[in-house]
């Protein structure tokens, strides 16, 4: 327990001191230096989030939930403040049109220049994180199976009515998971328009090394 709140408080003091330091422009700022800068400020946003979601993983609680989407919010924030700066600057080479196209593309589900919708959607994130973690399936009072006793069925059975009942239980747990997982794409969506895609189905195909159309 002592370990757990340890770890807590060292991320709320982290969260506290956590800057967004995306304010360069064309005009101050070369391409690479702005490539540099922004690279380096990613990084460490990242490394931070991972933190706060390992823990989360590890110790579900409301608490750690919703560091966790603190964590989340800055750091989404930060990088769209980067993807959407980065389309005021004129690549230079080959390299950096590619840094500078991949900058757009960081986060999987971006959120709006909303800070009320980043924080939603932050939120959004870590709560299915949470529910599908922590979630059970109890076909019997007392007789509960979570993710992993599930997946060692799935895995390892070789009985079709064996593994029909675990796939059909794990159904019961991600079922509840639906209308965030709508909510948290309609706001993708939202995001995925402001760095100029269709919508985020779009800016994941544009991950592919081939036209979004194919």
């Amino acid at each position: 327990m002592s370990f757990r709140i340890g770890l807590i408080t060292v991320l709320a003091f982290g969260l506290m001191s956590c800057t967004n330091n995306n304010g360069s422009s064309p005009e101050t700022m070369s391409s690479q230096d702005f490539i540099e800068e922004a690279n380096a400020q990613i990084k460490i946003g990242d490394h931070s989030t991972n933190m706060a979601a390992w823990i989360q993983t590890n110790f579900i609680t409301q608490d750690t939930t919703r560091i966790s989407s603190e964590y989340s919010a800055r750091f989404s924030e930060m990088v769209t403040g980067y993807a959407l700066q980065s389309k005021n600057y004129t690549p230079e080479n080959a390299d950096q049109k590619r840094m500078l196209n991949l900058m757009q593309k960081v986060l999987t589900v971006p959120p709006p220049a909303d800070s009320e919708k980043n924080s939603e959607l932050a939120l959004l994130k870590s709560e299915l994180e949470s529910i599908y973690g922590s979630g059970k399936y109890c076909e019997k009072e007392g007789q509960c199976e979570d993710l992993g006793d599930l997946e060692k069925v799935i895995s390892k059975s070789r009985n079709p009515k064996e593994l029909l009942r675990a796939w059909d239980g794990w159904r019961t747990v991600s079922a509840p998971m639906k209308d965030k997982y709508k909510r948290t794409v309609e706001i993708g969506n939202e995001g995925s328009k402001d760095l100029g895609f269709k919508d985020l189905a779009d800016l994941w195909r544009s991950k592919y090394d081939m036209p979004a159309a194919d």
